[in-house]
């Protein structure tokens, strides 16, 4: 295979399956950020001691310590027991070159390069959970921190593992040969031979559940990592295996043992950063397009067949609200100068096109065990604030969610939906929770559909509740197709939220004034023509003692209080019809 059709199998595989591919990452990773390896380290501490001790120009480093020290080797615990007393002293020594400096970081010296940063969204993203790294280096936890990943544990010593959480659970980077602050450093060929049988165990669960993505690993002096890798028999998961050169024999020979592909690669940091933007243009590429209600109305009835879908139903619903709430908040409220005309309300429908598919949907199929989604979405549009002096037409997304909703609830028969929608939702205001159809009711739209469709609803009578009967039409022919149907439940509809407003204020204020909102149904209902008879044969023969409207909590369930205020309600539309003739 080609190199480049080598990346794009490796991008679709990582693609498909997010989260089993592990990294193993070894200290080319670093080399962008120029971080020296832990054996240059050594060797520069080394020459420190000799420069403290008069040996100012040494040639072999490593032979001048053995000479100089009896054969002992320079570890690490060797080297810094010779240099500092505490560990927080130790930790000093090691921390230059490490950590930056003001002048490191004008310079990009010892902080996340490219790689780092395609692998913390890489993690961020759930394509990958588990990172293996033989870098004693923070700079992959830094990325992270960055891209706003803070939920990962970092397994440096024996203890870490002990005490881990499973790594299904959180991401988890393995500092195989140790972490310079938390010690237990690994770097000469003994101490490299022989990992802790804690941490042989970890490797064989982790190479036996991963696929593997390995870079900046040259497997020749790693004697213990290598055994790990030979010990893996599992090939579900493929491994890729990245070169700048060419393979030398130790890992030429791990290679055809894992079956691995090798993807010849410039540098870490070009590799990675392709790898992420090949993955996030399939990603870009399967997004259902922002105005696909067709494609948010089929997730929806996927997300309802099953109890296990409901968290994503949730974020469906919660992402969407949020994304056109975030919207009109940042164009619209709060700016009475910026809409209210016709063209900003008719945006304003255009954005939550995709919002009232999701929401219809539940309302029409749901049995109610998702309601609280349609309260919530709802009352989103109302309580961003409130105003004395409250402009008029910022309630529209809220009265055409209330009535699209709630058509589609009443039209599915799904009681409890038209609960969440007429009886859940309430506006703020001080300390008080007024009910939604004290603002968002057709009257509310009155003057300003008068003023933004002069033309068509200039002269009406009901002109808010008659740009929602022609206008919500479309966006309910899923639910009602049949014209005859859509009106007689749209009357219904605007009716029964009368009503129930009439309820809800005499309920919190049994001595305030009797009003309600009144629609285009009143002209109907003057005449004495069919659709009056469609509401009283509704409210009156179907509402009985056991009927579901009256079990979902609507009149508290009280046969009597509804025919108490259905007899109020009748005298105030009587007294009221002649002013809508």
């Amino acid at each position: 295979m080609k190199n480049e059709d080598k990346m794009i199998q490796l991008a679709f595989s990582v693609y498909s399956n997010p989260g089993v591919y592990a990294l193993l990452l070894g200290s080319g990773v670093s080399r962008g950020a120029e971080i020296l390896t832990g054996w240059e380290i050594m060797i520069e501490l080394i020459r420190k001691i000799a420069y403290t001790m008069g040996d100012k120009d040494i040639k072999n480093p490593y032979n001048w310590y053995l000479e100089k020290y009896y054969n002992e080797e320079p570890t690490y615990p060797n080297l810094l027991k010779r240099l500092a007393r505490t560990e927080k002293e130790r930790e000093g020594i090691l921390r230059e070159y490490f950590e930056p400096t003001g002048k490191d970081i004008e310079n990009k010296k010892k902080i996340p390069t490219i790689v780092h940063r395609a692998i913390a969204k890489l993690v961020k993203n759930g394509y990958v959970k588990v990172i293996l790294t033989t870098n004693f280096d923070r700079l992959i936890e830094k990325a992270l921190e960055e891209e706003g990943v803070n939920n990962y544990q970092v397994l440096s010593t024996n203890n870490k593992i002990n005490g881990m959480t499973p790594y299904p659970h959180k991401v988890t980077i393995v500092k195989l040969h140790g972490d310079y602050i938390e010690g237990e450093m690994k770097n000469t060929e003994n101490e490299l031979a022989k990992y802790s049988r804690k941490k042989n165990q970890l490797l064989n669960r982790i190479f036996d559940d991963f696929g593997l993505i390995v870079c900046g690993w040259s497997a020749e002096y790693d004697t213990a990592l290598r055994n790990a890798l030979y010990r893996r028999k599992n090939r579900r998961y493929s491994t890729y295996w990245t070169i700048r050169n060419r393979l030398k024999e130790k890992a030429k020979a791990l290679t055809e043992h894992l079956d691995a592909t090798v993807i010849k690669i410039d540098n870490a940091d070009t590799f990675f950063d392709d790898l992420w933007s090949k993955i996030d243009s399939l990603k870009q590429y399967n997004k259902p397009h922002p105005l696909s209600v067709p494609i948010a109305i089929e997730e929806t009835k996927k997300y309802l067949s099953e109890d296990k879908y409901f968290i994503k139903l949730e974020e469906l619903v919660n992402k969407e609200t949020e994304k056109v709430f975030n919207e009109f908040k940042e164009k619209f409220y709060g700016d009475r100068n910026k809409w209210g005309d016709a063209k900003s309300l008719k945006y304003a429908e255009a954005k939550l096109e995709i919002l009232i598919g999701i929401l219809t949907t539940i309302a029409y199929y749901d049995s109610g065990n998702n309601s609280k989604l349609l309260t919530k979405a709802i009352e989103r549009f109302v309580n961003f604030t409130y105003r004395a002096t409250y402009y008029r037409y910022e309630i529209h997304p809220a009265i055409i969610l209330l009535y699209t909703v709630g058509i589609s609830a009443l039209a599915g028969e799904k009681y409890k939906n038209l609960a969440a929608v007429l009886l859940k939702p309430k506006i703020k205001k001080d300390k008080n929770f007024l009910p939604l159809t004290e603002i968002v009711n057709p009257p509310s739209m009155d003057d300003y559909i008068k003023t933004a469709f002069k033309e068509n609803y200039g002269r009406r009578k009901t002109p808010g509740s008659d740009y929602l009967f022609d206008n919500l039409k479309e966006k309910l022919k899923n639910y009602i197709d049949d014209a005859n149907l859509y009106s007689n439940i749209f009357d219904v509809f605007e009716y029964l939220s009368g009503l129930v407003h009439l309820w809800l204020t005499l309920e919190n204020n049994p001595e305030d004034r009797i009003w309600a909102p009144i629609g285009r149904f009143i002209r109907k209902w003057n005449l004495h023509q069919e659709s009056k008879f469609f509401l009283r044969r509704l409210l009156t023969n179907n509402i009985k003692k056991d009927s579901e409207l009256l079990k979902t909590g609507f009149f508290n369930g009280d046969i009597e209080k509804f025919k108490e205020c259905y007899k109020k309600y009748e005298i105030f539309l009587s007294g009221h019809c002649s002013s809508y003739w």
